[in-house]
């Protein structure tokens, strides 16, 4: 593997759908041995005290897509459990659905961060929701909220897909299955 070849890889979806398993199968795996595995930035946010899923607020989403923008901006090698893509889908969700009100303008400006640093992934593998939501003690277990949240991820999904047609990998099946989509997808790459 060529270590100085840039390597940006996220891993996007709703929550409870894999992306930490996965993440952590792929950890494990020698052909990823010189990336960076970088923390879930949500849960990162949560230990700061800050409100997340949909208790979330303004200050919370602006330092989810910050952390985001920072990762992709100063770092080479790296693969992370949510992207710019799951700020926006949360975001949205906030938006439409909270009482502590996401202004318009921010949707609109994480839309155009989406648009504008979305190449600047190498891959993005997206998981669909597939299997239940398994309570953790952090992520919630809310039906409307969860429904919700996959609306919001196809929706997405289907259109950067269309915009960007070999940047987005769908991955599913068991854990071994995953890696091995993911690996397949980078082959040409690694």
């Amino acid at each position: 593997m060529n270590d100085t070849v840039p390597l940006r890889l996220g891993i996007c979806g709703p929550h409870s759908s894999g992306k930490t398993t996965l993440l952590e199968a792929l950890r494990k795996t020698p052909e990823f041995d010189s990336v960076d595995f970088l923390p879930e930035i949500t849960r990162t946010i949560k230990e700061q005290g800050y409100d997340i899923n949909e208790a979330g607020t303004l200050d919370t989403q602006v330092l989810i897509m910050a952390a985001h923008m920072q990762n992709l901006l100063t770092r080479k090698r790296f693969i992370v459990d949510r992207t710019l893509i799951d700020g926006l889908c949360y975001t949205k969700f906030l938006r439409n659905n909270s009482v502590k009100t996401i202004p318009d303008w921010f949707v609109g400006y994480c839309e155009s961060l989406v648009d504008t640093y979305i190449p600047m992934y190498t891959k993005l593998f997206y998981i669909p929701a597939e299997i239940p939501v398994h309570d953790d003690g952090v992520r919630s277990t809310d039906k409307h909220f969860h429904d919700s949240i996959v609306t919001l991820f196809e929706d997405q999904i289907e259109y950067l897909s269309e915009k960007y047609p070999k940047k987005i990998v769908t991955v599913t099946g068991s854990v071994e299955q995953r890696v091995g989509i993911v690996l397949e997808a980078l082959h040409s790459i690694m």
